[in-house]
Parts: C-alpha cells; sequence; structure tokens
C-alpha cells in the first residue's frame, strides 16, 4: 500500500509541475516585463517543489502542528532561545537568544553612526557559525564590503586596508582576516534599485546553491529600493509589506537597514526616536524589532563617551520593548564589540588570535 500512494503522489507531482510548465509557456505572449515573468515562473515551478517535499500548503489543526512546535520548543529550551545568536550576548539577550526565522528587523541611523558595519558583522558571525548569509548591497561595492569584513576580522584599519600602506604586522592581521572569512558562507550582491522580486530571486540562488539553507539576508539599505506606486509613502508600504512576507516565505530574518530623517540634527537631544524614521508608518508596522545606532562623538567631538556606541531598542516585538544596549565602537577598523567583558566565540578567537591579547571591557557605570 505503500509503494502505490509513492506511485500516485509522484505522478500528481509530475501533473503539477506538468500545468506549471503550461501555465508558464502561456504567460510569454502576455503582458508584463521579462522579469515579471521570469519572477511568476519561479513562483510556479517553486510551488511545485513546496508541495513535492512537503506536502501541499493548507490550513492544519493544532493536534497536526503539536509535534513539529513541541520538536522546535525542545530545541529552544535546549540552546536557552528561540533564533540565532547575532555574535553580541548583550543584544541576544534581549530577544531571547537571537534573531529568529520570519522577522524584519530595521537598523535605522544617520550617515556614519556605522550601521553598515555592524549588519556586516553580524552577518560574519552568522556565516562563521556555519549559517549561510546573503548581504545586498545597494550603495557600496562588493570590494568595499570585502575591506571591511577583512578590516573587521583581522583587526586592522580599514583605511591600511584600502591604501595598501602596511607594516609587516598589518600584512599579517590582513592574511588573517583574509584566512578568516575565504570559506564561510557569506555571499555579497551589489546590485542597485532592487525590487523585492530581485531580493527574493537572489535568495533562492543562494538557497539552491547551499542545498536548500539561508539564514540571513541584509539589505543596505531601504530606501533605495523600489516598488510601484503612486508616491513614495505608498511604494514603502508596499516594500515592508513584502519584506515581511519574503521573510515567512524564506523562514529566515531579513535585517533592512534605513536611513532616519534630518530634523533629529535640529535636537538638542540627537538620539533617534521613532518618528525619526523616513516613510516610518509602515515601518513600525511591518517591523519585529527596530534597532537605532547612536555615537555621541560624531556630534562632540569632546564627548567622554568616546569609542561608545548605543544601540537603542525602539521596537522589540518579542522582548523588553526599549531601552538601550552599549557597544564598543573601534572606529578604525569599523567594527563593534560587547562591553563588560562579554565575547562570543568567534570575536573571542579573532581578538587572541590577531593581536594575541583580549579585550578590556570599558566602565559601565554611566550606562
Amino acid at each position: 500500500v505503500k509503494r502505490y500512494a509513492e506511485i500516485i503522489d509522484e505522478k500528481a507531482n509530475l501533473r503539477a509541475l506538468q500545468s506549471a510548465a503550461s501555465e508558464i509557456v502561456e504567460s510569454l505572449s502576455g503582458p508584463g516585463s521579462a522579469v515579471e515573468k521570469i519572477d511568476a515562473a519561479q513562483k510556479a515551478v517553486m510551488a511545485v517543489s513546496d508541495r513535492a517535499v512537503l506536502g501541499e500548503r493548507k490550513p492544519q489543526r493544532v493536534s497536526a502542528l503539536l509535534p513539529g512546535y513541541l520538536d522546535a520548543v525542545g530545541a529552544r529550551w535546549e540552546k536557552s532561545g528561540g533564533g540565532h545568536p547575532t555574535g553580541f550576548p548583550s543584544v541576544d539577550r534581549r530577544i531571547n537568544g537571537g534573531l529568529d526565522e520570519g522577522w524584519v528587523v530595521i537598523l535605522a541611523g544617520r550617515p556614519g553612526m556605522g550601521k553598515t558595519s555592524l549588519a556586516l558583522e553580524i552577518s560574519l558571525n552568522f556565516a562563521h557559525d556555519g549559517i549561510p548569509s546573503l548581504v545586498c548591497s545597494q550603495e557600496m561595492q562588493s570590494g568595499q564590503l570585502l575591506d571591511r569584513a577583512i578590516a573587521i576580522e583581522g583587526m586592522l584599519e580599514l583605511s591600511k586596508v584600502i591604501a595598501g600602506e602596511m607594516t609587516e604586522d598589518e600584512h599579517e592581521k590582513f592574511r588573517f582576516g583574509l584566512s578568516r572569512i575565504a570559506d564561510i558562507p557569506l555571499f555579497i550582491d551589489e546590485q542597485g534599485a532592487l525590487r523585492i522580486e530581485d531580493v527574493r530571486r537572489k535568495a533562492r540562488q543562494v538557497k539552491r546553491e547551499t542545498g536548500g539553507k539561508l539564514g540571513l539576508v541584509v539589505i543596505d539599505f531601504l530606501q533605495l529600493m523600489v516598488a510601484d506606486g503612486e508616491n513614495r509613502t505608498r511604494e514603502m508600504t508596499a516594500i515592508t509589506g513584502a519584506l515581511k512576507a519574503l521573510a515567512k516565505e524564506l523562514r529566515c530574518p531579513i535585517i533592512a537597514l534605513s536611513q532616519l530623517n534630518r530634523s533629529v540634527e535640529n535636537r538638542p537631544n540627537k538620539r533617534p526616536v521613532m518618528a525619526d524614521l523616513r516613510e516610518s508608518g509602515s515601518i513600525e508596522q511591518d517591523a519585529d524589532v527596530i534597532w537605532a545606532l547612536y555615537r555621541d562623538e560624531q556630534y562632540h567631538s569632546d564627548s567622554m563617551d568616546k569609542g561608545l556606541a548605543e544601540l537603542l531598542w525602539l521596537k522589540n516585538r518579542y522582548g523588553e520593548g526599549s531601552g538601550m544596549t552599549p557597544l564598543v565602537w573601534k572606529a578604525t577598523c569599523v567594527r563593534f564589540d560587547s562591553m563588560f567583558g562579554e565575547l562570543p566565540s568567534a570575536a573571542a578567537e579573532r581578538s587572541g588570535e590577531s593581536s594575541g591579547e583580549g579585550r578590556k571591557g570599558f566602565d559601565s557605570g554611566r550606562f
């Protein structure tokens, strides 16, 4: 009986594939651009693939969902959290262990605060743990991101990496940083003016290359994405809503970097608030977590907080909803570190091997 059932299922999958192929051929003669038709074709084939692997998706009874749910709960309890760690323990504690699948995380800040560096460092931490990560950079070229990655991993001044003028010790740090990123599953894309369809297509390509695995998508940055709409507000509403749907479809977290309005520059206290997000309405609604980066030394040359950064929690759907997590900012090598001596294993390895000694925590009294 089992074998006959398998034959029936096999034939059903072949009929579904034949039907999808017919729809694709018919769509070629209809209206729409080549990109839209390619995306529709991919969706049709992926739907057949999902059905073949998982069975047709339909509403399920709670009793049918419980076995899988309990397995997930057991795994969550075993590792003391639901998601994958970012590499910053003080951050992970606020989100029950790490970033979970289906989340949309907004990382906001004014230019020069370090948004790209923090997102890249989280991607590196994921990749070092064997979790494939995709970084879609609409602002920087891939070579510029590799410069930053090597500076972060080798604890080497970024300016030395760019200029190529290094001492023997700095060359050693460069080689160490290079060796750290050579074989990790980190993927970089530099296409500009991304549409949601582009991100979906690139994510599927990574999943195919990694055997169906994708643990994180980073988009730098949100306001450079494009969509169809009568005005920018409606475009942004469509983009953020589609990002949430895409995160659920890919079953991985998406970190989208976002700009802030210039109005923050006109206030005495320049720490961002939710209203400072550009086109903030839909972002506030669709995001699961909203971070904002603030470094006081950007505004005050005599600041007592030089070398420190504040990760402000403007929204946290899965934990404490507000507050601030302090981070160490090493400007020369464009990297962030945890404070109070907290070092994830990968960061500890980088620090110890590249410099020969661990980092000292900052005085946390004023925080």
